[in-house]
Order: C-alpha cells, then sequence, then structure tokens
C-alpha cells in the first residue's frame, strides 16, 4: 500500500490510516495487558498498593489523591475480584492516549503521519514497561493526554466550543485526583491562554472560565478531605523532595533532571531518523500553521520548564519519573516542527523501527519479570508468596476462632498482599511504609487499633528485618506472637524462603 500523502485521495488514506491506527490499539492492548499478566506470579508493588486504597473508598490517602485507588477497586471488582481487571485498566488509559495522540494529529498532519505519531508513543519507556505497574503517574496519564487534546479542540472549533472547554476542565479536574503534579499542565493551559496572542482571545468567552470551574469543582471533594486530616499528602511530597549540596545543587539539580528525560526521550528520536535524517531542522511555517506550532511545543515543553525552574529555584532533585507524562506528544510535536523527507521507504521504516522498540520492551519487560531471580539470587516484589500467606493467615485464624479473619495488620504490602490474594478479603490495617509495622489513622484512615483489638485479627511482618514484638505487645497486651513462618517465594530460582513474623490479636 503507498503511503506517502500524495498517493492516495484524502478520504482513503484517512480510512486506511485509521485501520491502522485501530489496529495498532488493540495489538497495544492484547501485548501490554496478557505479556505482564503471564510474566508476573502477583501484581507489583503500586499496583497492590492502589487497590489496597481503593478497596477502602476514601476521599484520600496519606500518599496521593484517590482516583487511581478507585479504579483499580472498580476494574478488579469488574473482573472478579482479580487484578487482571487493573493490568487491562493501565493499557486502556494508554490506549486513551495514542488515540488523543492520533486524534490531534489528524487535525495537523495527514492521517499517515498521525498514525506514525500515535507509534512514537510506543518508543517512550513510561508508556510501554512504566505503564506496566499502575500507580497515580499512569493514572494520570490519560486525563493529561486528554486535556491536552480538549483544549485544542476548544481553541481551534466554532462547532460546540463550549463542549470542550467543559471537557479540558473535566480531564483536568480527574488528573488533579490523580496526583498534585497536574498542576503543571494546568499552569502551562493557564499561561499559554494569557501569552498567546491568538489563545487570549478565549477570555472574551465564557469557555476558560467554565473550564476552571469545572476542574475546581472536581477537585474540591479532594481539597476539603485534605484540610480535614492536615494535608497528609503535601507532607509525603515534602519528604520525597531532597535538596542537592548548595551552591552547586541549583545548577546539578535541573541538568541531572534534564538530562534524565533527554535519555528517555533518545529511543523516540532514534526512531525518528529515517525520516527526519541525523541533522534535524526545523521547517518553514506558514502563518495559518504557527497556532498549532506553538499549542504543541507549549504543551510539550512548557510542564518541563516549570518542573525544571522549580528544580533550579529551591534546589531539590527531581526524579526522572516526575517528567513521564510530559512526552505523550513529543513524537507528534517532532513531526509537525521538522523537516520530514517523508516517502513510502523512509517511513515505512520509521513505522519498523517503532515495532522494534516496542518488542524490545515488551521482550525486556518479560525477561525482567521472570529471569532477575535466576540472575542475582534475590526475587522481586512480583515474586512476594502471597497466595500460600493468604491461605496460611486464614488458617491460623480459623484453627482458633472458626471464624472469617476480619483484620490483617502490619507490613501495608504484606498484609495486602495477603488479603487480597487470600480466600477472602479482610480489612486491612496498614503500615505507613513499607518495612513499617506502625499502624495508624494518618496512614489508614478507614480503621484503627480500638477496631483491631475489638474484632482481633493478625498483624504480620517481615522477620528478617524490623523487629516490632515489643511495640506490638504495647499496643495490643492479649496479643499472641507466634513463631515466625517461612514461605516460599513465587519463583523457582534458588532463593532463600520468606520469613514472616505473625501475631495473633484476639477478638475481645
Amino acid at each position: 500500500m503507498p503511503l506517502t500523502p500524495n498517493a492516495l485521495d484524502l478520504d482513503c488514506q484517512s480510512r486506511a490510516a485509521s485501520r491502522a491506527f485501530w489496529l495498532l490499539a488493540a495489538l497495544h492492548l492484547a501485548l501490554w495487558t496478557l505479556t505482564p499478566l503471564a510474566a508476573q506470579p502477583v501484581a507489583p508493588l503500586d499496583m497492590v498498593e492502589m487497590r489496597y486504597w481503593g478497596h477502602q473508598w476514601q476521599l484520600g490517602y496519606h500518599k496521593h489523591p484517590p482516583l487511581p485507588g478507585w479504579i483499580a477497586e472498580t476494574a478488579c471488582t469488574l473482573c472478579g475480584g482479580k487484578f487482571f481487571g487493573v493490568y487491562l485498566a493501565s493499557q486502556l488509559g494508554i490506549v486513551a492516549c495514542l488515540w488523543a495522540v492520533w486524534r490531534l494529529g489528524r487535525e495537523v498532519v495527514s492521517p499517515w503521519l498521525a498514525f506514525l505519531a500515535a507509534c512514537l508513543v510506543e518508543t517512550s519507556y513510561w508508556y510501554t514497561m512504566g505503564s506496566v505497574e499502575y500507580n497515580n503517574n499512569v493514572g494520570m496519564f490519560p486525563f493529561w493526554a486528554l486535556a491536552i487534546l480538549f483544549l485544542y479542540w476548544a481553541l481551534t472549533r466554532r462547532d460546540a466550543q463550549l463542549r470542550w472547554w467543559i471537557a479540558t476542565g473535566a480531564m483536568l479536574g480527574l488528573a488533579m485526583l490523580c496526583k498534585y503534579s497536574a498542576a503543571l499542565l494546568a499552569m502551562t493551559v493557564f499561561l499559554f491562554l494569557v501569552a498567546h496572542p491568538m489563545a487570549r482571545h478565549s477570555w472574551r468567552g465564557a469557555g476558560p472560565y467554565l473550564m476552571i470551574s469545572v476542574a475546581v469543582l472536581l477537585f474540591t471533594p479532594h481539597f476539603v478531605w485534605a484540610v480535614a486530616h492536615g494535608f497528609p499528602t503535601l507532607d509525603y511530597a515534602a519528604s520525597r523532595a531532597h535538596s542537592g549540596p548548595a551552591p552547586l545543587g541549583y545548577v546539578l539539580c535541573p541538568l541531572v533532571f534534564i538530562a534524565s528525560q533527554l535519555a528517555v526521550l533518545m529511543p523516540t528520536a532514534l526512531a525518528l531518523t529515517p525520516v527526519a535524517g541525523f541533522r534535524w531542522r526545523l521547517r518553514d511555517f506558514h502563518k495559518t500553521e504557527r497556532f498549532a506550532r506553538d499549542f504543541l511545543l507549549a504543551m510539550t515543553l512548557g510542564p518541563l520548564v516549570i518542573q525544571t525552574a522549580y528544580s533550579a529555584l529551591f534546589n531539590k532533585w527531581l526524579l526522572s519519573t516526575y517528567g513521564s507524562q510530559f512526552w505523550m506528544y513529543a513524537g507528534l510535536t517532532l513531526l509537525y516542527c521538522l523537516a520530514l523527507r517523508p516517502n513510502d521507504r523512509t517511513i515505512r521504516r520509521t513505522w519498523l523501527a517503532c515495532a522494534a522498540t516496542g518488542g524490545l520492551f515488551l521482550m525486556a519487560s518479560a525477561a525482567h519479570s521472570i529471569g532477575t531471580p535466576y540472575v542475582t539470587g534475590q526475587p522481586l516484589r512480583i515474586h512476594c508468596p502471597a497466595p500460600t500467606l493468604g491461605a496460611t493467615l486464614h488458617q491460623v485464624w480459623r484453627q482458633r476462632y472458626h471464624t472469617p479473619l476480619p483484620v490483617i495488620a502490619g507490613d501495608w504490602w504484606l498484609a495486602a498482599n495477603a488479603a487480597f490474594y487470600g480466600p477472602r478479603i479482610p480489612l486491612i490495617y496498614g503500615s505507613s511504609d513499607l518495612n513499617h509495622v506502625d499502624m495508624c489513622p494518618r496512614s489508614s484512615g478507614w480503621t484503627d487499633d480500638e477496631h483491631l483489638g475489638k474484632y482481633g485479627g493478625i498483624i504480620i511482618w517481615n522477620a528478617g528485618g524490623c523487629d516490632p514484638r515489643d511495640e506490638i505487645r504495647r499496643r495490643f497486651p492479649t496479643v499472641d506472637v507466634l513463631a515466625p513462618i517461612s514461605v516460599p517465594w513465587e519463583t523457582r530460582a534458588k532463593v532463600r524462603p520468606l520469613r514472616i513474623g505473625v501475631a495473633v490479636v484476639p477478638p475481645r
């Protein structure tokens, strides 16, 4: 099939490119849902945490806003309580990102280049390997991508324009309910609407005000929760912000962050080589094309500039994952702004490069999940012996009290795994962080010591790490501390069993 823009009439190109896109979306959804599911014996750490939070249906949690937890729990419920639902929900979110890039591409480039822009998303670590572990970042991806698409439609479409302003506000509000870093996009949108001459005219209508109102309305319930609980999410964010060495850190911190983002973009740049060449140069823009250029550059680079400025002004190290949501439209922005040499051969080679990169990410993800214990002698979190541990704890409780286990407490990761992979899901009274047994209402606002003391339950911890037995006896005087149990990890590699400390709190 000819691939260049002049090879077919526009209608045929559009239909062929649409079929190609939906094939790409279906392949991504199938491969990135089923391959990790087959390679990982149990769900990854963050995915377990999302369901651990969402199972309690709170308006906020001590680390992050609530929406990804709600999505994880809803997806599991719809899939019969299985973690397959979260794997599927994660990749449906990435497919929404692909669709947003493709649809915006259809507005500014030819149908086949729009499809190529969607293919370039597959060359990013964050939207392939990084999407396997559903968390607040991954949960935010589709809302971030759709907010940009809907904003472009709000600024350029004359039909039902207010609808797209409302949709933009909804996506920004939902993104903020996933993670506060969505404020970077909200700030970028506001600055663009204020600074760009064409976008500034939108303030004469009701659109921007509707957008802001809808976003604020959606975010308000969580904000009220945060005020009532003393903003634990901000405390957590502050605990993750580490300062660099002064005065060098004011320069070094932003440079390291930018370098980490350039490293993530390298596969995309290499995949573009056949169609853009090794020596990139900007193309000339007609006056009617400049708004799309300015919009794409602002939405792609604006959040990066704001984040980097924060790092430079306050001397803060930033994790590379803080830029994970920036690059969905990077491929489309480059395709639009660079002088290309599109013909059958170069476009086909670019597609093949995208497919090869995505395939390598897929194989690397599976190999890492399966092979790491054989290479390092150490299991990963996905090899947690959750089914065995859950069944053992329920058996211990039933032998004593002949009733279902009401509460599992302790290290939140162990407790949540034992709960979700056991025969039934008890209440989880988790710790504030990994390898801790400091259960408290600030990190588990749905229960407390009084509830555990009244109804009883089992407290567990990693016996190879901390020793919380004295603290447990102080908080629960009637507790019966058992001998540690050894549980084999979910891998055939030769690794030492996991030793679990167990304490039974009898019901009053």
